[in-house]
């Protein structure tokens, strides 16, 4: 369901910005970690560590990116990246990338692309002043992301907060005083948290299983 009203709004973008029909070029490639994230002070980005790699579409002169374990490559017009049926990885990391960057091409104040250095730290401050005002008693964060579990931690205490993850190196253990779960069955984690106030996801090339949640969940 998620993915089809995503797809309804790109139709939609497109076609009023008479895109849809036009030949346009997308390319995607994957960056290396320090092109995607740049040099940041921490080292424990997944970036860094190999475990996730971010594809870039360029779309005229801007572009977009996605994270993505599934790394492919696509150059043709925008119809057929509309047109994709999201079942995986592979096409799910394809849409997305391309989406935001005809985002960006649109509403050129958007930032679609990876923070670098330490723009994750501002990041995640960000991310914690948009939550502040909403005065949360709980966020589960879905998608282990170093920075912004730092400062959600430092800004509800480590007992107030939830983290999931794919990486199994990380599953059982403590990151900033939170156990990191296992995501593989991410149906039994937002039943286990639904009664929870927030949650954080940046897991949507992955699963579409939050209308499960009915609470409210930020991308």
């Amino acid at each position: 369901m998620f993915y089809k009203r995503l797809q309804e709004k790109f139709f939609k973008l497109v076609n009023e910005n008479d895109l849809f029909d036009k030949e346009i070029t997308i390319k995607t490639r994957v960056l290396k970690p320090v092109e995607a994230i740049g040099n940041p002070d921490r080292d424990d980005f997944p970036l860094l560590k190999g475990k996730e790699v971010l594809m870039e579409a360029a779309f005229g002169k801007v572009k977009g990116q996605a994270y993505t374990d599934a790394p492919s490559e696509f150059s043709g017009p925008l119809k057929r990246i509309v047109d994709l049926e999201l079942n995986d990885s592979r096409n799910r990391a394809l849409f997305v990338a391309a989406l935001n960057a005809v985002m960006r091409h649109r509403y050129n104040d958007l930032t679609t692309i990876h923070c670098k250095d330490n723009e994750p730290e501002v990041c995640a401050g960000k991310i914690v002043d948009f939550l502040r005002p909403l005065k949360p008693e709980s966020v589960g964060l879905i998608g282990l992301q170093p920075a912004i579990l730092e400062a959600l931690v430092n800004f509800l205490r480590a007992d107030n907060v939830f983290c999931v993850d794919r990486d199994e190196k990380n599953r059982g253990n403590k990151k900033f005083g939170v156990c990191i779960d296992d995501s593989v069955d991410l149906v039994r984690f937002l039943k286990k948290w639904t009664k929870k106030r927030y949650h954080l996801s940046f897991v949507c090339l992955r699963s579409s299983k939050f209308e499960l949640l009915r609470k409210p969940v930020f991308w």
